[in-house]
């Protein structure tokens, strides 16, 4: 937090972001490194099937909203370690209301769903 009381997070470029706009930008630019883009489906190793159940007991979709992120986000353990991503919980949780529509849209690429 800065001198102002307002939240700062650097920049790639070493400056302090203090908007949310800003903020929400240099997330989303720090957690999209994480992942990788396969060039097409052909690289891509076979995934074998290991569920035995009968077929309509398959676990095919996993759908969430914006409110249930926020809910999580609200509460993290702020007195944990940071993760891999080297964001400590502290800002997660004090952020929770801003921050949790562009998780839920950055990190899932997810469409919301009703609810």
């Amino acid at each position: 937090m800065g001198q102002d009381g307002r939240y700062e997070i650097k920049n790639g470029d070493g400056k302090l972001e203090t908007s949310n706009e800003g903020m929400c930008n240099v997330l989303n630019e720090y957690f999209s490194t994480v992942f990788t883009n396969e060039p097409n489906d052909e690289d891509l190793p076979e995934v074998k099937n290991k569920f035995s159940g009968e077929n309509n007991r398959m676990l095919k979709d996993i759908t969430f909203t914006i409110e249930q992120v926020l809910l999580k986000t609200k509460h993290l353990k702020c007195n944990k370690a940071p993760g891999v991503d080297e964001i400590v919980p502290k800002l997660l949780l004090e952020n929770a209301e801003v921050l949790s529509e562009p998780l839920f849209y950055t990190r899932w690429k997810a469409r919301p769903t009703d609810g």
